[in-house]
């Protein structure tokens, strides 16, 4: 899909970089997962042999076992071995209050650090499995990520379902709406609107990251305040 073009300018260009990296091994479940369910450079980089990004695609025809299993031994290596490893790291990298204060403050840093380790934040639940339960401070702050990108998704949805793009005071309505239900000081609005919207997007967006599948209201209280 790769395309190079030397410009009238003189200069070289890239396009159609989308498909760069090879793709997890796919869950069939979701259409065309293999398109944007990629592997990170990071990760790829450090790969014992290098892999096909047209495994699993209908343009990985030639050597297709090969490449494959290839996808899918690194696929392995990424979750048995690359995740665990994450979630040691960062308890070693922000082992004291003081260390996570910086996280705290800027929530970007944790997802540079996870990718600094070639993990992609789809796979943050997971890392925050892992995470010992003494680090409370550590695994909330991973929650607190996730959620705060759950939020950004459903913000989106709304913000595209708005029948005029230009209506600016409609979308700011709909974002309010959707911020008022999700931080209500009505605590049986707040419940229900976390259970029945954010948490299964949370939960389907980032496996393993609630240990029984419910938000709890210290969770929600706890993270409120943490930009998005």
């Amino acid at each position: 899909d790769m395309e190079g073009h030397v410009g009238r300018d003189g200069r070289k260009y890239v396009l159609d970089l989308a498909r760069l990296m090879p793709p997890e091994t796919p869950d069939r479940s979701v259409r065309a997962v293999h398109l944007f369910r990629l592997l990170r450079p990071e990760f790829v980089a450090r790969n014992p042999c290098p892999l096909s990004s047209d495994a699993f695609s209908q343009w990985g025809v030639p050597h297709k076992k090969e490449h494959n299993n290839e996808v899918r031994e690194a696929t392995r290596r990424l979750l048995e071995h690359a995740v665990p490893l994450a979630a040691h790291s960062l308890e070693q990298r922000f082992s004291t209050e003081h260390e996570c204060s910086i996280l705290f403050q800027d929530l970007s840093q944790l997802t540079f650090e996870l990718h600094c380790l070639g993990i992609n934040m789809r796979h943050a639940g997971r890392v925050r499995s892992l995470v010992s339960n003494g680090k409370s401070t550590l695994r909330g702050l991973l929650l607190a990520e996730c959620v705060a990108r759950s939020l950004k998704r459903i913000l989106s949805d709304a913000l595209r379902a708005i029948p005029d793009p230009s209506d600016e005071e409609a979308g700011v309505q709909s974002c309010l709406d959707i911020l008022n239900r999700a931080f209500s000081g009505d605590e049986e609005v707040q419940r229900e609107y976390w259970e029945c919207n954010i948490r299964p997007l949370l939960t389907s967006s980032f496996p393993h990251i609630l240990h029984a599948g419910r938000l709890r209201t210290s969770d929600r209280h706890s993270h409120s305040t943490m930009s998005m």
